[in-house]
This record gives C-alpha cells, sequence and structure tokens, in this order.
C-alpha cells in the first residue's frame, strides 16, 4: 500500500488533534477536556506547538488562507475607503469654486455700497447677471422648439423622469415665449432633483463628467426662469 500524501496525512493529523479522546480516570469516572482555543486549531491552551510534521504543515497552511482570507478584505475596505474620500473630494473642489465666486459677487456689492449708497435697479440687475449660471447656446437648448440636448451623463435611464418632464416644460416655453412662477418652480424642483441624483452617482464619474453635468442642470433651471 502506498504511503499517504503529506497533505492527506496532515488533515488526518490536524482532525485527531481537533477531536481528542476522552481520557479515562480512576476506573469508569470521565473528566472534562481541558478549554481550547481556536486558533491553535482545538488543541488545548498548554499545547500551543506542533506535535508532528504533519500537524505543523496543517496549520501553516491554514494560517496562510486565514492571511488571504484578511488581505482581501483589508482591500476591499480600503477601496471603499479611497472612493469615498475620491467623492469628497469634488464635493470640496465644486464647494471652493462656488465659495469663491460668491465672495467675489459680494465684495462687488460692498464696493457698489460704499462709492454710491443704495445701488440702483440697473447696478443691481447686472449684478444679478454677473452671478447668474452662464446661458445655455443655439445647439443646447433650441429656443423655437424647446428641445434640450443633454449632456451624455444626464442622458442614463435613472434621468428618463425628470428630462420628460422638463422638455415639456421648455416646449411649452418655446410656444409661448415664457413659463409662470409656478413652471418656473417646477424646472427648478426638476433640476434639483437631477442634481441630488448625479451627485448620489459621483463615484462612477470623473471630474469634468460631474462639472459639466452640473453646471448644465445650473443653467437649464436658469433659463427657464428667462423669456425666450
Amino acid at each position: 500500500m502506498k504511503a499517504l500524501s503529506i497533505p492527506l496525512a496532515a488533515c488526518l493529523a490536524l482532525l485527531t488533534a481537533q477531536n481528542p479522546a476522552p481520557a479515562q480516570c480512576c476506573g469508569s469516572a470521565s473528566y472534562s477536556a481541558p478549554a481550547v482555543h481556536p486558533y491553535y486549531g482545538g488543541a488545548p491552551l498548554w499545547h500551543r506547538h506542533a506535535s508532528t510534521a504533519a500537524e505543523g504543515y496543517a496549520r501553516g497552511v491554514a494560517a496562510v488562507l486565514y492571511a488571504q482570507g484578511a488581505y482581501n478584505r483589508l482591500s476591499a475596505e480600503a477601496r471603499v475607503i479611497h472612493a469615498q474620500a475620491y467623492a469628497q473630494e469634488l464635493e470640496n473642489r465644486q464647494r471652493a469654486v462656488d465659495t469663491f465666486f460668491n465672495v467675489r459677487a459680494t465684495n462687488r456689492r460692498a464696493r457698489a455700497a460704499e462709492q454710491g449708497g443704495r445701488p440702483t435697479f440697473e447696478e443691481l440687475a447686472k449684478l444679478a447677471k454677473d452671478s447668474a449660471p452662464p446661458r445655455l447656446n443655439g445647439d443646447q437648448l433650441d429656443p423655437a422648439s424647446g428641445q434640450i440636448d443633454w449632456p451624455a451623463v444626464l442622458q442614463d435611464g435613472q434621468f428618463a423622469v425628470y428630462r420628460a418632464q422638463l422638455e415639456q416644460l421648455f416646449n411649452y416655453r418655446a410656444a409661448k415665449g415664457k413659463i409662470d412662477s409656478a413652471q418656473q418652480r417646477q424646472a427648478r424642483e426638476l433640476t434639483d432633483a437631477m442634481l441630488a441624483q448625479l451627485k448620489a452617482n459621483i463615484r462612477q464619474l470623473s471630474p469634468m463628467e460631474y462639472t459639466e453635468a452640473r453646471g448644465f442642470l445650473n443653467s437649464l433651471a436658469y433659463e427657464a426662469q428667462l423669456p425666450v
């Protein structure tokens, strides 16, 4: 009969170590096995080394498998943390840009107030225009038909319901020349919902894709407030 292979012998040795036969003492009286620790493969606490080469080999294989599993788990957690940090970095960049333009607009208003008292209606209108998002061009929003050329990111199916309602509003705007305050508020709510959905997917987007889509939605909400 051929000799058992080393891995098979190691497994048998490990199983024997994990299931020791209960010792007998004083005739038929028995005693409970001492406490064991799972890390040492079921061996008693005072027996923390391999009794045979085969058992040592089996324990080594088990330790390697455990280390590989721990490495995979920690690597997955690290990827999740990295993705969260990346999303926060993009959001911080956008906040920095928004803060810069808000501060600049505030400085302009302060200088205007110091130079000539209360600004005129024309000055206020100019300040509002300077701080407003850029308007969409004819390729992005057709003023005659109200057709919207959405960025690739916003053409995803998850935005379909919002796109349909906004297209209906802008078709009406193109036909009538403008939309009323309730419709303008509806357009703002729809673009805000799309912005929230866009932010939820920020980890799947590049910085350029996120910035382009966000700017487009802000400009679209601004267009809704203006006549054709």
